[in-house]
Parts: C-alpha cells; structure tokens; sequence
C-alpha cells in the first residue's frame, strides 16, 4: 500500500520543542502564519523513522546515503520530487541565500521543503500571500507559483513511491545489509 501524508511525518513529541520558534522568527524578522506554526509545533519535519534508515542504500561510488523510495508531490508526482522538509535548523542553515534574492524579500516568503533538484517550496508570509505555499526555482526566470492554501494542503499531497530500479542502476539482488548498520550496502563484486 503506497503511503500518504501525514503517515510519512515524524510526529513531535509533546513539550518537545526542540527549536524555540520566537527566537527563530526574531533573529530573521519573520513571522510565521498560524498554519506554518501549528505544523512545526506537531511535526519534526523528518520523515518518519519507518521510512528512513531500513530503506535507505549507501551509494558506494558517492559514498552517501540513498532512499530506496521517493518522495513526491502527487499533483504533479513524475515532475516535483521532495527531498525533505525543512526543519528550523535546516532552514536557519538556508535563509541566509534567500535573504538576500530581491524576488523572494519583496514577495515575503521563507523555504519549508526542498525538492530533488534543488528547488524550494516556500510558505507566504506577507498578507497577500500568508500561508500559502509556493514552488519557487533559483534556476528559472519563472515567478513562484502557488500550489497549494497551507501547509496542511501541500502535505495531504505528498506520496512516497518505490524507486525505480533503473534510476540508479543497481541491481535489486545486489544489495546486502551488515549486522550493525541500519542501511544497506551494494555489493560491487
């Protein structure tokens, strides 16, 4: 069964704030719409933790973990890819480059996802745009486009979908795990 939505999410734990949410909208003068902010105080952003570890490879050539699936946005599943969520601490790491892009301060919007290609999709901060959420490419001339009212919307269309074999061209059998580890491995032999 192809999971959905929330039941991709890694859930918060009560009282568990593990980034203080004012200190983060001071120090870069925003604030976050009410829809945003409720989706950070009960989610972590991370995918849940059935879907990391055990179905994740390490591409030996890159030397780097891999999911075995992929995670997309299902209006558009073959075209948008979502490489993960951004939680406060990876935002914080990727606000200083949109800080300073002129389209992105006068649009009044802040990242809360990546996708597969390095695109971001961001959440409206501005009353014309408060809380919707935008697809926007640092690699196109193209103006943000809206996909979706809230956070809620947008995560109601995420999907994870098995990787496709031939995308990484590696044979399925392969594949080997060792005791210890909480991924798998390519055989290359």
């Amino acid at each position: 069964m192809k999971k959905k939505a929330f039941e991709l999410l890694e859930i918060r734990e009560r009282n568990q704030l593990d980034f203080d949410i004012k200190s983060f909208e001071n120090s870069h003068n925003v604030t976050f719409p009410i829809c945003y902010r409720l989706f950070i105080e009960n989610f972590t952003g991370n995918w849940a933790s059935s879907e990391k570890l055990e179905n994740e490879f390490m591409v030996p050539e890159l030397h780097e973990l891999r999911n075995f699936k992929t995670f997309s946005y299902s209006p558009n599943p073959n075209e948008i890819g979502i490489q993960n969520l951004l939680t406060l601490e990876q935002m914080e790491r990727v606000l200083p480059e949109f800080e300073q892009n002129e389209t992105i301060k006068k649009l009044g919007m802040c990242p809360v996802a990546i996708d597969t290609a390095g695109s971001y999709f961001m959440v409206g901060l501005t009353n014309a745009n408060l809380d919707k959420i935008f697809f926007y490419s640092f690699f196109s001339d193209s103006p943000p486009q809206q996909i979706a009212t809230n956070i809620f919307e947008f995560i109601r269309c995420l999907e994870m979908n098995p990787l496709n074999e031939s995308l990484f061209k590696t044979e399925y059998s392969k594949f080997y795990k060792n005791w210890d580890e909480g991924y798998w491995r390519v055989n290359e032999g």
